[in-house]
């Protein structure tokens, strides 16, 4: 079985999805959705992976520097 963030990061990997596309998708609210991006993004780094989903990057990007 599958956790959310593991699915949240199998539906970055091929679709640039936002906030609101993540709530949407997985019945959330968006600042849960941020947190759950957070988390992968940070366990893919400790992990070493070295290519992150492109969504994951733009996305966390958008929202540190308060574009999305």
């Amino acid at each position: 079985m599958s956790t959310l963030r593991k699915k949240i990061a199998e539906a970055l990997e091929g679709d640039f999805l936002d906030l609101r596309e993540i709530s949407k998708l997985f019945g959330i609210k968006e600042k849960e959705a941020l947190d759950h991006l957070v988390h992968i993004e940070k366990a893919a780094h400790h992990r070493g992976f070295a290519v992150e989903p492109a969504s994951l990057n733009n996305t966390v990007f958008l929202l540190r520097n308060g574009l999305a």
